[in-house]
């Protein structure tokens, strides 16, 4: 009979480490020192997964210049985003563009003269992008730009100065269309697309049909 007790007892004591091990497999501690479960812990970091994540984070632009007949234009259209999925990404984008203009002015002695009309256009715009196939998407991008129009060709005050009429207008735009990219490195792309403003206002400083190329980090 003591032997069988015995034979209970070192049970006991065999199995007693191992569930304690066990137990403490599946607890983790804070930095306050109380125990976090496992599934806890899963739980944070899905909640994690779900919060803010740079490096799903969007960069990139291009830029536009032409000159041609005494027609410059130069600009800068940076943009950034966030990739919400795999395959949907949306953000704002900016734009400044440079335009110059030159116009033919009759002068004092019956003469032609130039002037050079020089004005900026501000540009604002959300963007959203979904891949519908590997590398190839579809685009959507509203926008909204300022800038100035000529309303009367050059011509000489009563004091011999060139003067020019002009108003500051509002060009509301709405580009859809697609694109591709061609991936660069892991996280960096050249991405190509064409697109068409179906709202046609008459005050979108820009062409109706449109032809962008760049470079975008995290696209």
């Amino acid at each position: 009979m003591r032997l069988f007790f015995m034979k209970k007892l070192l049970l006991i004591v065999f199995f007693i480490p191992l569930a304690l091990s066990a137990m403490a497999q599946d607890t983790v501690y804070s930095s306050s020192g109380k125990p976090i479960s496992q599934y806890r812990l899963k739980e944070q970091e899905r909640e994690q997964a779900r919060g803010f994540d740079k490096n799903k984070l969007i960069f990139g632009g291009g830029f536009t210049f032409g000159a041609s007949g005494g027609l410059l234009v130069a600009g800068l259209s940076p943009v950034v985003g966030y990739r919400i999925t795999d395959n949907f990404s949306a953000g704002i984008g900016l734009s400044y563009t440079y335009y110059q203009q030159k116009l033919a002015y009759s002068n004092r002695s019956g003469g032609t003269s130039i002037y050079k009309f020089k004005t900026s256009f501000y540009t604002g715009s959300l963007w959203a992008r979904y891949l519908i196939w590997q590398n190839v998407f579809v685009h959507a991008e509203p926008q909204i730009s300022s800038w100035q129009r000529v309303t009367r060709d050059p011509y000489l005050d009563p004091n011999g100065q060139v003067q020019v009429e002009r108003e500051q207008v509002l060009g509301p735009a709405l580009y859809l269309g697609g694109g591709i990219r061609q991936p660069l490195s892991e996280r960096m792309s050249f991405v190509g697309m064409a697109l068409y403003d179906v709202l046609g206002n008459k005050n979108n400083p820009y062409n109706r049909f449109d032809i962008r190329f760049g470079v975008n980090v995290g696209f």
